[in-house]
Parts: C-alpha cells; sequence; structure tokens
C-alpha cells in the first residue's frame, strides 16, 4: 500500500524522492500564498487604475481616452 502511495505521489509532484507529508503540506501552503498574493496584487492595481480613472474624470477626460489609458471599459468607468 505505502508503494502505491509512494508511486502516485510521484506521479503528481514528479518528484522520484519520496517527500514527507510536512513537505506535501509546506508546498502547498506556499503555493497556496503565492497565488493569494498575486490575487491581492491584481486587486490593489485594479482599485489603482479605477482611482485614476475617477481623477481623470473629474478633469473633464473623455471615457474613451480614459478607457484606452487604464485599460478600463466604458461600462466600468461610467459606474465610477
Amino acid at each position: 500500500m505505502f508503494t502505491t502511495f509512494e508511486k502516485e505521489v510521484e506521479q503528481l509532484t514528479g518528484r522520484t524522492v519520496p517527500m514527507t507529508v510536512k513537505e506535501i503540506l509546506v508546498g502547498r501552503a506556499i503555493k497556496q500564498s503565492l497565488e493569494d498574493g498575486i490575487a491581492i496584487g491584481e486587486l490593489k492595481a485594479l482599485e489603482e487604475k479605477k482611482q485614476i480613472a475617477r481623477n481623470l474624470i473629474t478633469k473633464g477626460i473623455s471615457l474613451e481616452v480614459i478607457s484606452d489609458a487604464t485599460g478600463l471599459s466604458i461600462e466600468e468607468l461610467a459606474t465610477l
């Protein structure tokens, strides 16, 4: 049964050296942390774009120009 487990771990991880449960869990936690960090960064970048767009809207810049500059759609800009 353990040999089957080792083979499955090798297929899933690509590692030929058996990993301990701790190594597997730490690897998963690191991967999740990186994914969470990327998601947080993307949300912050979107909020920064929206704030820039709000500032440009108050300056009277056209929505088309703001959309081109920020990558936000006209529909997104209309809700700001």
